[in-house]
């Protein structure tokens, strides 16, 4: 009686198991898919350049420029409508700002106006149009994990659910998110790696610092180390037979 109910529960976990394994390789190949299938189903999407820079208006640099006494790593002529800066930035990453014409202190970034007005301008007469203002966020979301921030969020009305990830520094896209690209992501993260929701923030460097984040990758590892750990069991069942016929 127990050798037998030992049997069923043995078939009972192979099943499961097999479901397992089944459902790791199929998401497993639509992640491997997702370039392939993305260009297939989504929607021909309109090019959009960062903004042009007519160097006309940089007539010389301020002065302010040239007395700069901490290093800087690149200063990058920038320019929206009449508004043109140098965009400075430093050694450790800082960015900073100076009107190309005053010499003034400036805003470094595209604001969330003039970067509407830029996407309006080269989208018009496509089947998109701003669903909502641009967001500026300073950490990655679910669909942007990029090493770019801060970074303009903006949704899209039009096919595909379209959410843009544009630069504030020259309003260029550097991430298109739709409605494939997320369910391709969705398969990824959350069948084939087992990537729970709170796991998702391990992706993000800036909040590894968080309290309690060490536990929580402790439980995302053993998590995302059980599809391994239930292939090395079936493996070791599935040689039991032939060790014990070699012993016989």
């Amino acid at each position: 009686m127990t050798r037998k109910r030992l049997i069923a529960w043995h078939i009972t976990l192979g099943r499961l198991a097999s479901w397992l394994m089944i459902l790791w390789a199929l998401s497993g190949v639509a992640m491997i898919l997702e370039p392939i299938a993305t260009r297939w189903l989504d929607p021909d999407f309109p090019r959009l350049g960062p903004v042009a820079v007519d160097p006309a208006v940089f007539l010389e640099p301020p002065s302010r420029l040239l007395e700069l006494r901490e290093p800087v790593a690149s200063i990058t002529m920038r320019q929206f409508g009449a508004r043109a800066w140098y965009e400075i930035r430093h050694l450790d990453g800082r960015v900073a700002g100076m009107d190309a014409r005053t010499g003034a202190d400036a805003s470094p970034f595209l604001t969330t106006a003039e970067l509407s007005e830029k996407l309006t301008g080269q989208l018009g007469g496509s089947r998109w149009k701003l669903a909502s203002k641009p967001e500026l966020r300073k950490t990655c979301d679910d669909h942007y994990r990029k090493d770019e921030l801060p970074v303009y969020r903006v949704p899209l009305e039009g096919p595909g659910r379209v959410v843009l990830y544009c630069s504030p520094r020259d309003g260029s896209v550097v991430k298109i998110s739709t409605l494939w690209s997320r369910l391709f992501r969705w398969l990824g993260l959350g069948l084939h790696t087992w990537n729970a929701q709170y796991l998702k923030e391990r992706h993000d460097g800036p909040r590894l610092g968080k309290s309690g984040s060490s536990h929580r990758v402790a439980i995302g590892s053993k998590i995302m180390a059980t599809p391994l750990t239930a292939h090395k069991i079936m493996s070791q069942l599935a040689r039991r037979p032939s060790v014990m016929c070699q012993a016989i």
